[in-house]
Formats: structure tokens, sequence, C-alpha cells
């Protein structure tokens, strides 16, 4: 018996057949049937092993040709319409969308632009145990679809030090744009060019934000009429358009790398016509660029406003190093926020300070 399950197990079939052996050969121990039994065995080992041939065979002949058996998908219901409709599912949110704490939301429609607008509004921390006609300057934040979250944090980074007191924050942003934001946005934050004219409505949007907005936001909150203008690029060159312009607007002008050669440098024969004392009220303005963008059109403008030596004008510019176009507004919104309130705001000291 040993030496069957010895050639057994040489030719590779010791698992399926032992058991069948040992009864077959402890049924022929005399060795009257012996070798009958060993041929039963061998011939089972061969149909075994010709059916696994057989099938593995088959097998490969149906991976080869791309044969698959169909398998019925699970069917998932469709994610709705997002700015994350692209995203795979596995990774969309789940939840409802973050909101920033302590603002609220309207739209207002201007029969000056003829567009409609969606406003935000931040309250300050004291605001709902502030006494009674106690009101806050207001920062009006020009596309507020991609700065207000910044500033938001950053007017709150700085009021934190000391460095400004609170304030209302007004965001204004396009409400409808049929997938043209950027031909809007051109349109209401560039003066009138002779090179361009299909733009050129910023008039209108001031006298949006003289007639309409500011009326709204100084009725129904508690808002003084110390303002604030902040804009990146196209909305920066509205922010200085504003300050030559209709200087009264606003007391704070914040803006960053504004296209200063717009329509073949208007805004430097803007400055030679505006008068000296064209600026009635106190006024700050704060201007940045990024090192990264290497141009001198906002060193050259900056020089010509000092030689312009308006009254009534603190103006300050800075190039902010290691940034571009963009990378430079945090930086630009901190200083110009510390600029703008330097005077509105005791001198901070104690431990920490210089």
């Amino acid at each position: 018996m040993r030496e069957v399950h010895s050639s057994v197990e040489k030719a590779g079939w010791r698992c399926p057949f032992r058991c069948s052996a040992y009864v077959l050969l402890r049924r022929d121990r005399r060795g009257s049937r012996r070798e009958e039994g060993v041929a039963q065995l061998f011939t089972l080992g061969r149909l075994y092993f010709m059916k696994t041939a057989i099938t593995c065979l088959a097998l490969t002949v149906m991976q080869l040709s791309g044969y698959s058996q169909p398998v019925k998908e699970k069917q998932t219901p469709e994610a709705p319409a997002s700015a994350f409709a692209g995203v795979p599912v596995a990774v969309q949110p789940a939840g409802p969308p973050y909101q920033l704490a302590g603002t609220e939301t309207f739209e207002l429609a201007s029969p000056e632009t003829g567009n409609t607008y969606n406003i935000v509004v931040a309250f300050p921390a004291d605001y709902a145990g502030a006494p009674t006609g106690k009101t806050y300057p207001v920062i009006y934040v020009i596309d507020a679809q991609w700065q207000f979250p910044l500033i938001y944090t950053v007017a709150g980074a700085v009021n934190y030090d000391g460095a400004m007191p609170p304030v209302l924050l007004v965001g204004i942003s396009w409400k409808t744009t049929n997938g043209n934001l950027m031909a809007l946005r051109d349109q209401d934050m560039t003066p009138a060019g002779k090179s361009r004219p299909n733009y050129g409505h910023a008039e209108k949007f001031q006298d949006f934000l003289r007639h309409t907005l500011f009326p709204r936001i100084e009725s129904h909150y508690r808002a003084s009429q110390h303002r604030t203008v902040t804009g990146c690029s196209t909305s920066s060159l509205f922010v200085f358009y504003t300050l030559l312009s209709q200087p009264d607007l606003f007391e704070g002008y914040i803006g960053s790398s504004p296209p200063l050669a717009w329509d073949n440098y208007a805004m430097n024969s803007i400055l030679d016509k505006f008068p000296q004392d064209g600026i009635k009220q106190d006024t700050r303005a704060y201007m940045t660029c990024g090192a990264l963008e290497n141009s001198s059109v906002w060193s050259d403008f900056t020089n010509q406003l000092g030689r312009k030596n308006l009254k009534n004008l603190s103006f300050s510019f800075a190039t902010v190093s290691n940034a571009g176009h963009a990378g430079e507004n945090a930086e630009c919104y901190t200083r110009g926020l510390q600029f703008v309130f330097a005077t509105s705001v005791p001198p901070k000291s104690g431990p920490g300070t210089q």
C-alpha cells in the first residue's frame, strides 16, 4: 500500500484519490485484486485530469474571445447639477454647502445698470448686542464671488490685532451672467473709452452704488457713512477710477493690480485732468502689484500721482514680493485695511507691541 501511495503522489493525484486508493488496496491486501484496483484508480485519475484540462481550455478561449457574462448594474440616482458636477460621485459633497457665520444675502436690481446683483452682508461679532445708535464703517467688496471669503477672514484678523474697528462687510457680485461674467464685469467696471465702445459703464455702476445700494445698506443696517471699497484687477480699475472721478463715494480705496494700461492708458489722462483740490474729505488709498507681474505701469502711475500732490489724499503703493496677479490679494487687503484705518483706531499698547 505504501508503494501505491507513492505512485499516486508522484502522479500528482494525492488529494482527490488518496482515500480511494486506500480502500481499493485494503480490499485487495492478499494481492488477488491488486492490479485491478490500481487500474481503476488510474482510470479515475485520467478522467479527472481530462475534465480539468477541458474546463481550463474553455475558460481560456472565452477570455481570449472577449466573452464576459453580463452583470446587472446597480442603478444610482443622479446627483443634482452643481459646481461639482464633473467630480466623481464618490468625492462629491454629501452635506449642505458651507456658509460663512454671521452673514445674510439678498438680491438687488439696479435700474442704473440694468443688472441684478447678489449682495452678501457680514456682521461684526458685537453687532447683535451693540448699544442703540452705534454704527459701523462699511467695506464694499466688489467681485464678491471670488474675494468675499478672503476679505471676511482678513478683516477679522486685522480687527483682532486691533488695527481696525469692527466693520460691516458688503459683497457685490453679479446674479445672472449667462456664462458671460467677465463681459458683465468689464462693462460695469471700466470708464467710457474710445477704443472700447461696448464697455465703459463705470459711471452707471457708481450711480447704482450712490442711489440704490448705499441707501439700502444705510437704512436696513447700522451702517455709518465711512465707506471703503476694495477690488482686484478690473474691479481695482473701478476703485481708482472712482477715486479720480467721484472721490466722495468712499473714504478708503484698496485695490490690487488695476489694469492701468486700459484704453491706451486712459487713467493717466484722467489723472492729468483731475484738479488738485478735487478731493474734499480725508481719503486714504492703497495699491499693490505682484513682483512676478514684471511691469512698471503701477510705479509710473504712483510717481505721476505723487507729482500731482492731491490735497486730502494719503496714498501708499507696495510691490508684493514673490507674488503674481492673484497671489498678492491677501497681502493687499491686509496692508490696505491697516493703512485705511490707521487713523481711526487708537494705537495698541502692552506686551508684544513695539
